[in-house]
């Protein structure tokens, strides 16, 4: 389809149905924000039982989602297959492509299981943890990468119904499984229960229970929703799941590696230090919510137009949508700038750690413009098929960006936090005037998917 007017927030047909930008990425958002939300409910939920389950479940979620990350590889080459085979009207692919998909990303998952289980102090060593936090890590860690297979398929499965157009399914699910989880935490740490059972470590146990249902659900509703999938292992499918999916998830385990690295530079500061960290991420996390939801949607737009050939749409998109992330980025971080101490005050009434973050969610400020540019930069290069230039890109700006500077301005210049924020704003804007610099060129048209 052609865009006539270049301020429309458009939409496509599918089939019977009709599917708009914001159809997509206001069900992405209010996941991602249930999601959040109840996290931020089950810190603090730790935070009044004991500091040093916050710090060492923290860090071994942390550590955690490296191998998620890695996982992704075989997601975000699926779901680009997925996009373009379905603008291009191929059902046969898609069905193809998700099975090949789903049999990579279970085998792949029980060796980082095992690796995980097996290293698993060894890994947690290396984040500068030791006594108490260290040894809860490890047993938190041990009990949650063994569900690892079923955070595999349930995540594949997931990200294959928000490219079908069914994102209103997966906001419902996480809404369900999130009630479930906050309900089971309360249960486990404040009724009478914890007389019966260890209350802290009977928590990664809670979140292993609510994985099983949600995957259940998930493959309930991808069937009866008749999603394609058609029980077939193809090599030349899995060559190209790799070829497309491990440039970008590489990229995306690179700066999961970049910031878990930047944690263990505070985490030797105490570990009022580390919680002060978890507070505030857990507060200005929500800021480019909305944004990355639209920058989701753009890539299930940016796969279907491409797949049609339609690259007047694809350049109309990546501008409108640039534009409207940076826009709502500023305007959520200053509201949260306004209220950063009534926020943070939610997590603790240490008056030295609220005065002290101020700094920060100024900093922040910057930090949120160039991630808006960012995620909608990934999210158009990587659908077109430029996967190799996010990877090449977000990697050197990480590690130069986030884990060099972050260890001159934390380490060596005792600069605490404030350095370390510095370094991210220095991070996302190198990345963002890149991206900016790669889409103008137009190379990204002569990617072959």
């Amino acid at each position: 389809m052609r865009i006539k007017n270049p301020l429309k927030i458009y939409s496509m047909q599918d089939g019977n149905r009709r599917i708009t930008l914001f159809s997509l990425a206001i069900p992405l958002l209010v996941q991602t924000i249930i999601g959040q939300f109840y996290g931020t409910l089950g810190t603090m939920q730790l935070s009044n039982y004991s500091d040093i389950a916050v710090s060492g479940s923290s860090i071994a979620g942390s550590v955690m989602n490296i191998a998620n990350f890695i996982l992704n590889m075989v997601v975000n080459g699926t779901v680009i297959l997925s996009a373009v085979a379905i603008g291009a009207k191929e059902r046969e692919k898609v069905g193809r492509y998700a099975s090949t998909g789903a049999i990579i990303g279970v085998a792949l998952s029980v060796v980082l299981a095992l690796f995980g289980f097996v290293f698993a102090e060894e890994l947690l060593v290396l984040m500068n943890l030791e006594g108490e936090a260290l040894a809860f890590a490890i047993t938190y860690f041990k009990i949650r990468i063994v569900f690892l297979p079923m955070v595999a398929i349930t995540s594949l499965l997931n990200s294959l119904l928000i490219c079908n157009g069914f994102p209103k399914i997966t906001m419902y699910i996480g809404f369900f499984i999130s009630t479930i989880s906050l309900a089971m935490g309360y249960t486990v740490l404040y009724t009478r229960i914890e007389k019966m059972i260890d209350p802290v470590y009977s928590m990664p146990w809670v979140a292993n229970i609510c994985q099983t249902i949600s995957l259940l659900l998930t493959i309930i509703v991808y069937v009866r929703n008749n999603c394609a999938f058609n029980f077939k292992f193809s090599f030349k499918d899995a060559v190209k799941i790799f070829k497309l999916g491990i440039p970008g998830g590489m990229a995306l385990l690179m700066y999961t590696l970049a910031q878990t690295i930047t944690t263990s530079f505070v985490a030797d500061m105490g570990v009022d230090v580390i919680n002060t960290k978890i507070y505030i991420g857990s507060i200005i996390s929500y800021v480019p919510m909305l944004g990355y939801a639209i920058s989701q949607a753009n890539s299930v737009f940016m796969g279907r137009f491409r797949g049609a050939g339609d690259f007047d749409s694809i350049k109309v998109l990546y501008k409108q949508n640039t534009i409207l992330a940076i826009s709502i980025n500023v305007v959520l971080s200053v509201i949260v700038l306004i209220f950063h101490k009534y926020l943070i005050s939610i997590f603790t009434d240490n008056a030295d750690i609220i005065n002290a973050t101020s700094l920060i969610f100024l900093l922040d400020i910057f930090v949120e413009i160039p991630r808006a540019v960012n995620n909608i930069s990934e999210n158009s290069l990587n659908p077109n098929g430029d996967v190799k230039t996010t990877f090449i890109i977000s990697t050197i700006s990480c590690w130069l960006g986030s884990v060099v500077f972050s260890y001159v301005l934390c380490v060596l210049l005792k600069m605490g936090l404030v350095g370390i924020w510095v370094a991210f704003i220095a991070d996302e804007t190198i990345k963002a005037v890149v991206y900016l610099i790669r889409w103008k060129s137009d190379k990204w048209q002569k990617t072959k998917i």
